[in-house]
């Protein structure tokens, strides 16, 4: 009876175990496929790095409110090409050239392959 019961349980133990391995493959899956919501992760990962454009600038007393929007493409080994500034309604060239600065180096899940993929990204500041 005991051994029954013990094939049950490894057996459910195995099954359970599968079952975990196909879910984080599938999640590994997801994050590596490049859209949207992987951009967005990536650039919230980064917004300090853009907020200290910002901030830097207000102490040097230069700093003015606004959004600047980013244009770019990553291409099919995640880098940044083709950056530009679609909109800045801070008018501030300095705070412009630092976000563009900071986007030029950053990495993403790549696009598919011989393919880019566009983004345009809006940046708010001092709200």
């Amino acid at each position: 009876m005991e051994k029954g019961i013990l094939r049950w349980v490894l057996l459910f133990a195995s099954l359970l175990a599968f079952a975990q391995g196909q879910a984080k493959e599938s999640k590994k899956e997801s994050l590596e496929h490049l859209n949207m919501s992987a951009v967005r992760q990536v650039v919230k990962s980064h917004l300090l790095e853009v907020q200290k454009c910002y901030t830097d600038l207000i102490i040097e007393g230069m700093g003015a409110k606004g959004k600047v929007v980013v244009a770019w493409d990553i291409d099919d080994k995640g880098g940044v090409q083709n950056v530009t500034v679609k909109e800045n309604t801070s008018k501030d060239q300095a705070l412009e050239g630092c976000v563009t600065e900071k986007v030029q180096n950053w990495s993403f899940p790549p696009a598919e392959s011989q393919k880019t993929f566009s983004v345009a990204y809006p940046f708010q500041f001092g709200n």
